[in-house]
């Protein structure tokens, strides 16, 4: 009998006010149906113990029906589901009824044409097709494991030949390694004989490896090993003797110190070291025309001889305990004290192995060799290992890294120049490979190097750091010359400091262009700051402290300044031109292959830009040509400077209004009287920019800017003072009296300055003419009939003032001049 199903009756646990929440929520998950209306009845006895409990029970009650009313709805929705899902079937069901009476129809109708027997045929002749590919495919399965069976076999055969093969090798190794120890104890020249066949028979063991499709490699390690411990035994015994008498000519203290080996242990020394470098060179060659490398040696530079290798050894040992191992001397930021070192040990010796040991190699089969360039080759071995070592801390700091680079290449410097040392074959890139052959090294120190560079320039052009870098050095060059700034003169120093370093093209391209490039444009941005000060716009508002910097002799200095670290680097790059060092790296650009080596290596293309012009003239072309258009700009702006200076330092002379007074003086009056007092500040301002230009730049740039500046003091006189006032003979003479001040102001500087003024001289002929004279041939009123005398022809009259001195300007302007005077009519 189903249980009978009672409202709430799907509560579990303690129903109490402790235990139960009538939170519909919470009850969702809490119901349990229970068995039968008993057992629901003794839940609420147990539960229901006093009165305090059914405060709730109203609260319940309505929380179980709306559960009830959630299960109606899902009751309900279920039976709509299951009406739709019995709609479904029933369709299903009409559309296989259909599909049946369609089928039967169809097997009916070919059994009534015949056809029906035709298809079953059919689809028995397609099951036999298939049950034949499937006996085919058994039986080729069946083939195929038959040959992978063969296949094992015959690389297991394989296999057994290679082991054999094996076998044989390293019992001819051992064999033939055998033969030469044997004799290696008692026939040295029999042990060297048996040793080259056993070169021989590698070198013909090796080719035959090489050309199996499966290389046995680990037969040739082997192999090889072997004979460098075979080599390592005969070289050891070859060597026996030749350290014994080593060690009786008081090798290397004594001879270090100068003391003369006895003749007896000399002679004994001699023909070892003889033998040695013959039987040593024996195996060198029996390798050389097999066209193999040295393999078998232990020997790191395969080309130097033998026995000095061994002489090198005490040495490299000595080396090491002072400079690799934990000894004050092994500073990484002192390499000047293990080159000077090394340096001191070639000196050291020098004599002895250009003389005596020169001798003995003389007599031998390699006369051709140095014995100093042999010895150097050894000492470099241990100073490679000591460098390979020290690179990991070196790129760390980049003020040890330079010094470290810097003292590199002054130690090659002194090999090749002092010693002449040049290895005896291949060439020679120096030790300072050794430190940048990596190319990720090299990149590494290039950008370190430029840093570092670059900070050498902040600090040259910064006034804090370098409170003089802009003042002039009036000592550095010649009193005719422009004067450079302190800070073009360093600027110099650097770039010539880094000159010296083999990889010239990334090292140009990346530093030194860099560097005048920058400097370039630091003497730009202080051109265009004066430029823009100097403007209308910035001299309309008050001046402030930072304005008078441009104004007078103070702004006069500031363009002198940049003016002259123009000039000085301009001077500079022309010298480099001529410079060795510059005109091979020039040589190198204008070939095709370094061309493009250049501009694959160069990461700056700003600076490329120097370089990747013409194949015509030079290096230094294009950065020549900014410095020279600056230069230009700059004596522009000097004129400039002196044109509004003395402009408004005229103004108050300008303005005078008695240049028409009556007075008449007699003609020597004009240098006894004062000069105008509006004109004395104007011309201690000459006085003051004229004496320090002269001082500042050449003689020539003087000149020009001088002559310039005359003509523009020319315009202003003639077109502020002359067309503009009327004068009588005094205002002509108290005219004509200051312009000669102005002559005589300018003439401390350069001589005769009338010259470069020929109009105003005339005018001021022309104003100082007499007037109380008329007999006189200069008077005022002899000049003005002639010039004004409508019969007389043009050349006449130019003949005539030409005679009185009037040689520059034409008759219309004299005819201006004279009708400026007063009294020109009054005659």
């Amino acid at each position: 009998m189903d249980p009978v199903h009672i409202p709430g009756a799907w509560q579990s646990g303690w129903i109490s006010t402790g235990n139960i929440s009538f939170d519909p929520k919470k009850q969702k998950h809490r119901m349990q149906e229970c068995k039968d209306i008993e057992t629901h009845i003794q839940e609420l006895n147990i539960h229901l113990n006093t009165l305090s409990d059914t405060d709730e029970v109203e609260q319940w009650i309505e929380s179980l029906e709306e559960e009830l009313q959630v299960l109606k709805e899902e009751k309900k929705k279920e039976e709509l589901e299951a009406i739709s899902t019995k709609k479904k079937v029933q369709e299903d069901k009409e559309k296989l009824e259909r599909y049946k009476e369609a089928i039967e129809d169809c097997i009916e109708k070919g059994r009534k044409e015949g056809e029906f027997w035709g298809i079953f045929e059919e689809r028995e002749t397609e099951l036999e097709r298939k049950k034949t590919i499937v006996k085919q495919e058994e039986a080729k399965n069946e083939e195929t494991a038959f040959f992978m069976q063969l296949y094992a076999s015959v690389k297991l055969l394989w296999r057994l030949g290679d082991a054999k093969e094996c076998l044989m090798t390293l019992i001819n190794i051992e064999k033939q390694s055998g033969e030469v120890e044997k004799y290696l104890e008692t026939d040295e020249k029999k042990a060297l004989k048996a040793y080259q066949k056993l070169i021989e028979w590698r070198n013909t063991t090796k080719k035959h490896f090489r050309k199996r499709e499966r290389p046995l490699i680990h037969v040739e390690a082997f192999v090889q090993t072997k004979m460098r411990d075979l080599w390592g035994k005969m070289e050891e015994k070859l060597c026996r003797d030749f350290r014994g008498n080593l060690e009786k000519i008081g090798w290397p203290n004594k001879i270090k110190n100068g003391v003369i080996p006895d003749s007896e242990c000399f002679q004994c020394f001699r023909t070892s070291f003889q033998t040695l470098l013959i039987q040593h060179q024996e195996i060198i060659r029996s390798l050389e025309d097999k066209d193999e490398r040295i393999e078998s040696t232990n020997v790191e530079h395969s080309d130097v001889l033998l026995p000095f290798l061994i002489m090198s050894d005490p040495l490299n040992i000595q080396f090491r305990y002072h400079f690799m191992e934990k000894r004050k001397t092994n500073r990484i930021d002192k390499p000047e004290w293990f080159y000077t070192y090394i340096l001191d040990t070639i000196s050291s010796f020098s004599d002895f192995f250009c003389t005596e040991i020169q001798n003995i190699v003389d007599e031998t089969a390699e006369n051709d060799r140095n014995s100093l360039n042999e010895f150097i080759t050894c000492l470099l071995k241990i100073l490679k290992e000591k460098i390979q070592a020290s690179m990991k801390f070196l790129l760390v700091d980049v003020h040890i890294f330079s010094h470290f680079i810097h003292e590199t290449i002054k130690f090659d410097n002194v090999l090749e120049q002092d010693f002449g040392y040049f290895p005896y074959k291949g060439q020679w890139n120096g030790i300072i490979n050794t430190v940048l052959g990596k190319p990720e090294t090299f990149t590494t120190w290039i950008e370190l190097e430029k840093k570092f560079s670059m900070e050498q320039f902040q600090d040259i052009i910064n006034l804090t750091i370098s409170p003089d870098a802009w003042n002039l050095d009036y000592d550095s060059v010649d009193e005719s010359e422009t004067k450079p700034t302190v800070s073009s003169l360093r600027i110099k120093n650097l770039i010539e400091g880094i000159t010296d370093f083999n990889q010239k093209s990334v090292f140009f391209t990346e530093i030194q262009s860099h560097i005048l490039r920058s400097y370039y444009e630091r003497l730009k941005s202080a051109t265009d700051a004066f430029e823009a000060t100097f403007s209308r716009i910035i001299q309309a508002v008050s001046m402030n402290k930072t304005d008078e910097i441009i104004h007078g002799v103070k702004g006069l200095e500031t363009l002198s300044r940049v003016y002259g670290s123009c000039i000085f680097i301009e001077s500079c790059l022309f010298d480099w031109d001529d410079d060795i060092f510059f005109l091979e790296l020039w040589q190198d650009f204008i070939s095709n292959t370094e061309k493009d080596k250049i501009i694959n290596e160069s990461s700056n293309f700003e600076n490329m830009t120097i370089l990747q012009g013409t194949d015509q003239g030079s290096l230094f072309s294009e950065i020549s040509s900014l410095y020279f258009n600056l230069h230009n700009r700059i004596e522009k702006l000097i004129i400039r400077h002196f044109e509004r200076e003395i402009k408004e330092e005229l103004r108050p002379y300008f303005k005078i209004n008695t240049w028409s007074s009556s007075e008449n003086p007699s003609s020597s009056i004009i240098m006894s009287c004062p000069v105008s007092i509006q004109m004395v500040d104007a011309l201690t301002l000459i006085d003051s920019m004229l004496n320090f230009l002269k001082k500042a730049v050449s003689h020539l740039t003087f000149f020009q800017i001088y002559k310039q500046f005359s003509l523009s003091i020319e315009n202003l006189l003639w077109n502020k003072v002359i067309l503009k006032n009327t004068f009588s003979a005094r205002g002509g003479t108290q005219f004509t009296r200051d312009v000669w001040e102005l002559w005589t102001t300018c003439s401390k500087y350069i001589e005769k300055p009338e010259q470069n003024m020929k109009k105003l001289e005339d005018a001021c002929t022309l104003l100082s003419l007499y007037s109380s004279d008329d007999s006189h041939n200069k008077s005022i009123s002899n000049v003005g009939a002639i010039v004004f005398d409508l019969y007389k022809s043009p050349e006449e009259k130019t003949q005539y003032l030409k005679e009185i001195g009037i040689k520059h300007i034409n008759i219309a302007e004299t005819r201006n001049i004279l009708q400026r005077r007063i009294d020109c009519w009054g005659q």
